[in-house]
């Protein structure tokens, strides 16, 4: 499962929906207690770097000398809050890459990843840890409301594609607004199993691995949660920022999955049809009244991957009864403009 995604100058911009055709150490997962403790890089290279624009919607650099670091250098402002931005974490974000002699911009201020239209949609800390290994770096840990302002080699920020903004070992700086860091996975009250659905177990970073029942491919759809969340009731039309895995029931191997570093999590609109065409087969029927944080366990027939869109291939869907594992990460409303 890839992602399309396009680089225009660096900067990323990342499809809404999965579409089937030497990095630094961030955590993995948020302390026993929630908490979580960013790196501390200071040094005077990123001392001396001034930000100026309102949070959120411009970040111009300011410089009164060029400068220089072999190692990355981080200033933290602003007061964050909610989620950690984690190994496994998920977030929208706004940055720039600009010029470590002047300020001017390499990059210009704007989103991680957006859609066609503009609109900023979530991108992964896996996704992002492969695409700008030093950008992951200095998002670890980072809160929404966390302006980020940092020093670094070009090589360190840019991983193999340091070469691009010039000398491998020149010294670049990278500045990010966090607007808004998801929750990494589902979490909730776990449900007892239910016979003829397969049995989910996550890794620590949340990720889902199955173990399909000794019985038959269904014939028919099932569904099921697997976690009760805590949020407030989906309801039909809002918007849902999923990580999804889809599994093989007949081998039990994971065909795709948004936590691929190569993907990223889906966001679709919930509709309580479920022959609408809500780009998952219409699965989000089956989470109209469930609570936000839920995790959802379906076992969709090929001929109804077939008949509705979602994101495989038909060639991947083809002959297959598919298991999905949807964890909900958010819903929101959507305005009406």
């Amino acid at each position: 499962m890839t992602l399309v995604r396009r680089w225009t100058a660096f900067a990323l911009s990342a499809a809404a929906l999965i579409s089937l055709t030497g990095c630094t150490q961030i955590p993995a997962s948020a302390g026993p207690d929630g908490s979580c403790t960013p790196p501390s890089l200071p040094g005077a290279a990123a001392d001396a770097i001034g930000s100026d624009g309102a949070f959120g919607e411009r970040l111009d650099i300011q410089l009164a000398a060029p400068v220089s670091t072999h190692t990355m250098q981080l200033a933290r402002a602003g007061a964050g809050s909610g989620n950690f931005a984690t190994e496994s974490g998920v977030l929208e974000a706004r940055f720039t890459v600009a010029s470590a002699i002047d300020g001017s911009p390499i990059i210009e201020y704007g989103d991680f990843a957006s859609t066609p239209e503009g609109e900023p949609v979530p991108m992964t800390m896996a996704a992002l840890t492969a695409q700008l290994p030093g950008a992951a770096a200095v998002l670890q840990c980072a809160q929404a409301g966390e302006r980020l302002v940092s020093a670094m080699p070009a090589n360190e920020l840019f991983g193999d594609i340091g070469t691009m903004a010039g000398s491998a070992n020149s010294t670049v700086i990278f500045a990010a607004d966090v607007t808004r860091v998801y929750p990494s996975s589902a979490a909730g009250v776990i449900v007892p199993p239910q016979d003829g659905i397969p049995a989910v177990v996550t890794a620590p970073n949340g990720r889902p691995g199955v173990t399909m029942p000794n019985q038959p491919a269904p014939t028919e759809a099932r569904h099921a949660l697997r976690v009760r969340g805590f949020g407030e009731p989906i309801t039909d039309g809002e918007k849902l920022t999923v990580h999804v895995s889809i599994f093989d029931w007949e081998s039990g191997t994971e065909i795709a999955s948004s936590w691929d570093a190569s993907n990223s999590v889906m966001q679709l609109t919930a509709t309580a049809d479920p022959n609408g065409d809500d780009g998952l087969y219409g699965v989000t029927s089956q989470l109209i009244g469930q609570p936000g944080g839920s995790q959802l366990v379906t076992v969709v027939p090929t001929e109804q991957a077939l008949s509705r869109r979602g994101p495989l291939s038909p060639s991947l869907a083809t002959g297959r009864t598919l298991v999905l594992v949807v964890d909900v990460l958010a819903s929101d409303e959507v305005e009406t403009k």
